[in-house]
C-alpha cells in the first residue's frame, strides 16, 4: 500500500525514515522530528475528499486531546496530498502481536500487564463515550518501559464508513476474529462491551498463540461453540476467569472496563505500577534538586591586601608605564564585564528562587486539595459503607423507606441472608426452595427444555406475574413480603443514586434514595447447571416477579456490575438472588 510516500520526504518538519507497515485505512512510517530532534511514528490515512477530511478532523480532534498513560499520545494532526495524518509517539517494541506465539505460562505476568494497561486505557475512553471498535494485539503497542498503549482510537463508525466508501476497501477480514456475537446480529449496535469481548480474544491469543473460535469470532458463540479455556495450557485459574468473563456471549455478563480494574489481581498490579511511578518521579526530583544545588553554589574567592608579597614593588620606569597602563585598562574593562555577568547571574538566581518558591507553594496547594478531596472521599466511602438505619420491621425482617414516588419499601437483606452484605440463597424464577443445581431438566414450571414451558406462566394461560404460591418472598418471609415487579425495579434504578462500593468486604451497590436513606445490593452472581456460584464480586442478578411476555421462557430481572445497572430478562431456570419488597 506504499503510495507516493518515500524515504527522506520532509512533511511539515517531519522527515520520513522507514516504512513500518499498513493497516486497513492507512500506512505507518518512522519519521524524524527535525524541530524536536526525536523519532516519531506517523500514520497516513487514505485519501479523502474535502468533506471526508473535515469529518475526520472534527471526529479525531476530541480523541487526540485525551491524555492517559495507556493511550498512544498524538502530538500533531495534519494533511498531506489529501491524506489526513497523525503524529504519534514511536514505540520501539512495536505491536503486542509481536508477542503472539512467544509466551508461555511462566510469562503470565506479561499478560496480566497487558490486561491492566488495556483495561485502564479503555476505562478512560469509555468514560469519554468513545468505543474503540478494533481492539486487538495489532492495535496495542508496547513502549520501551514495558507499558502497553492503545492506538487507533477515536475513529467513529461514520468516518470508517466514509474511508471504506472513498477508498473502495471492504471490512478488514482479519478483524472478524475479534468481533463479538452481537455484531453478527441484524440489529447490532456499537457498544463498549464489544471492546471487552475483543480484549478476551486478545488474552487467549497471547496465551495460546492462536485465535479462539477458529478465528471466526462471535458468530461461533451464536452457533453454540464452547467457551475456550487456558487452565489446561498451564495458566492460572485467575487468568482463565478474567478471559472467560470478557468472552461471555451476553453483553451484560461481561466485565466493564471499570469492573475489570476492580479485579483483585488487577488492583494489586495497579498499586505496584503507581508505586513504581511515584518512586521514579521522586528520584527525578532529587536529581533535579542536586543539579540546581551545583549550579547555585558560589565559588569562594580568597582576598589578599598584597598579592605580590610584603616587599613593596619598585616604582616603574617611564619606559615600563605603557604596558602597565594597558594592563590596568584591561583589568578595568574585565571588572566592568565581570560585574555585568555577576549582576546577571544574581538576577537568574533570584528568578530561580522565585520559581522554586512558586513550585513549593503550588505543591502545597495541590497537596491541600488532595487532602481535602481525600477527606470528602473518605466521608462518602464511610457513608456508603455504613448500614443505614431501618424504617421498620415486618415478620422479623427489616425494610427501608427510600422516599420513592410509589411508596415501595425495600427489604435490607436478600432472602436467605442475615446481613445486608450477605449473598443469601439462589432461586429459579417461580420456585420457593434452593437446589444443588439449576437447569431446565429440574425446573418446576418447565418440561425439560427451554422450548416447552407449558406447565405454567406461558402465552396460553395468561399469567404474567408470579402468583403468591410461587413467590419465594411471600412463601419464605410471610404475607407481608413479596418479590418486586419489573416496574418497581425500574423505579429503584431511575429514582435512586447508585454507587459501586464495598460493604464489610463485599462488592455491590449502595442505592440511595432522594431522602438520604439507602439499601445495599451485594454482587452475588448466579448459579447454573454446575451448581457453582458464577460472577460473584462482579455482578448482581435479582429476579422480579414479572414474566417476559415476548418470550415466556424468560423472566425479567435486575442486573448490575460496576458502572451500570439495568433491567433485563433471561432463562427462568437459573438461580438468582431475591430482594423482597413489603406488600401493601
Amino acid at each position: 500500500m506504499q503510495s507516493e510516500l518515500n524515504k527522506n520526504i520532509n512533511i511539515d518538519g517531519y522527515t520520513l525514515k522507514d516504512y513500518l507497515g499498513a493497516g486497513q485505512f492507512g500506512e505507518v512510517w518512522l519519521a524524524h522530528d527535525t524541530k524536536g530532534g526525536n523519532d516519531v511514528a506517523i500514520k497516513f490515512y487514505v485519501s479523502l475528499d474535502e468533506r471526508g477530511r473535515k469529518e475526520f478532523f472534527d471526529e479525531y480532534k476530541l480523541a487526540s486531546t485525551l491524555q492517559q498513560d495507556n493511550l498512544l499520545r498524538v502530538s500533531h494532526l495534519g494533511e498531506y496530498s489529501r491524506r489526513p495524518y497523525m503524529v504519534m509517539d514511536y514505540c520501539e517494541k512495536g505491536p503486542a502481536s509481536n508477542l503472539v506465539g512467544t509466551l508461555a505460562p511462566n510469562d503470565e505476568e506479561v499478560i496480566w500487564r497487558f490486561i491492566h494497561d488495556v483495561a485502564a486505557g479503555l476505562r478512560h475512553l469509555h468514560a469519554n463515550n468513545i468505543v474503540h471498535q478494533d481492539i486487538k494485539p495489532d492495535n496495542i503497542l508496547q513502549t520501551s518501559d514495558g507499558r502497553f498503549v492503545i492506538a487507533d482510537f477515536g475513529i467513529s463508525t461514520n468516518v470508517r464508513a466514509t474511508m471504506r466508501k472513498q477508498s473502495g476497501r471492504i471490512n478488514n477480514a482479519g478483524s472478524v476474529a475479534y468481533m463479538p456475537p452481537e455484531k453478527f446480529k441484524s440489529d447490532s449496535q456499537i457498544i463498549k462491551a464489544g471492546d471487552i469481548w475483543a480484549l478476551g480474544v486478545s488474552i487467549y491469543e497471547l496465551a495460546v498463540g492462536k485465535l479462539p473460535f477458529a478465528g471466526q469470532g462471535g458468530v461461533m458463540q451464536l452457533n453454540g461453540a464452547e467457551m475456550p479455556e487456558i487452565v489446561s495450557k498451564g495458566y492460572s485459574k485467575e487468568l482463565n476467569t478474567v478471559m472467560q468473563k470478557c468472552l461471555q456471549k451476553e453483553t451484560w455478563d461481561r466485565f466493564s472496563a471499570e469492573s475489570l480494574m476492580d479485579f483483585p489481581k488487577i488492583m494489586s498490579l495497579d498499586e505496584e505500577i503507581k508505586g513504581a511511578e511515584e518512586d521514579r518521579v521522586r528520584i527525578e526530583e532529587e536529581k533535579r534538586k542536586e543539579r540546581e544545588t551545583i549550579i547555585n553554589t558560589k565559588p569562594t574567592i580568597q582576598r589578599s591586601d598584597n598579592l605580590l608579597g610584603e616587599t613593596k614593588p619598585p616604582t616603574p620606569s617611564p619606559s615600563s608605564k605603557t604596558p602597565l597602563i594597558i594592563a590596568l585598562l584591561l583589568l578595568l574593562i574585565g571588572g566592568v564585564i565581570g560585574g555585568i555577568v555577576i549582576h546577571n547571574n544574581q538576577k537568574e538566581r533570584e528568578q530561580r528562587e522565585r520559581d522554586s518558591i512558586a513550585k513549593v507553594e503550588a505543591a502545597k496547594a495541590a497537596e491541600e486539595k488532595r487532602r481535602q478531596d481525600s477527606i470528602v472521599k473518605a466521608e462518602e466511602t464511610k457513608k456508603n459503607n455504613t448500614v443505614q438505619p431501618i424504617s421498620g420491621t415486618d415478620s422479623g425482617h427489616s425494610y427501608v423507606d427510600l422516599g420513592l414516588p410509589s411508596g415501595t419499601l425495600w427489604a435490607t437483606t436478600n432472602v436467605g441472608a442475615d446481613n445486608p452484605w450477605d449473598y443469601g440463597d439462589y432461586f429459579a424464577w417461580g420456585e420457593t426452595t434452593t437446589k444443588s443445581t439449576y437447569s431446565w431438566s429440574n425446573y418446576k414450571h418447565g418440561n425439560g427444555s427451554d422450548s416447552d414451558v407449558s406447565k405454567k406462566y406461558n402465552k396460553n394461560d395468561g399469567r404474567t406475574t408470579l402468583e403468591r404460591i410461587d413467590d419465594v418472598a411471600y412463601q419464605n418471609w410471610g404475607s407481608d413480603w413479596c418479590m418486586p415487579t419489573q416496574t418497581q425495579f425500574q423505579e429503584l434504578k431511575n429514582k435512586c443514586t447508585w454507587t459501586w462500593t464495598t460493604l464489610n468486604g463485599k462488592k455491590g451497590y449502595n442505592v440511595r434514595g432522594a431522602n438520604g436513606k439507602s439499601i445495599f445490593l451485594p454482587a452475588a452472581g448466579w448459579k447454573d447447571s454446575d451448581g457453582k456460584t458464577s460472577h460473584a464480586v462482579f455482578d448482581g442478578y435479582y429476579w422480579s416477579s414479572s414474566l417476559y411476555t415476548d418470550d415466556p421462557v424468560d423472566a425479567c430481572y435486575l442486573c448490575f456490575y460496576s458502572g451500570n445497572a439495568k433491567d433485563h430478562w433471561n432463562k427462568r431456570y437459573r438461580g438468582r438472588s431475591v430482594r423482597p419488597v413489603r406488600c401493601r
